[in-house]
């Protein structure tokens, strides 16, 4: 198995089978803790000494809530309405 790890010594990733460029540590799978595996996510793990271990300063990221495709369709359409209701409103008011 081979290793991605950072310059703060998270690992960011890894390979079991084939080449990833990232991957440049090579360790034996018997040094892996219990459920890496299952329980990996980018930095979760340190790699340290040629140990690995939980990072205790770990924290799940934060994924922002984008908006969906309706909500971004809606603004648009909410946004050609007030460009029209100006566009009238400047009209009826040169009109007069």
């Amino acid at each position: 198995m081979k290793l991605d790890v950072d310059s703060n010594n998270l690992i960011q990733g890894f390979t079991q089978v084939g080449d990833n460029l990232d991957c440049k540590i090579e360790i034996d799978s018997s040094a892996l803790p219990n459920n890496f595996m299952q329980n990996f996510k980018p930095g979760y793990y340190l790699y340290k000494n040629g140990n690995i271990s939980v990072n205790p300063n770990y924290t799940e990221p934060i994924i922002a809530d984008l908006p969906s495709a309706q909500q971004k369709f809606n603004a648009n359409l909410m946004l050609q309405l007030a460009t029209l209701t100006a566009k009238v409103t400047k009209l009826e008011g040169g009109a007069s």
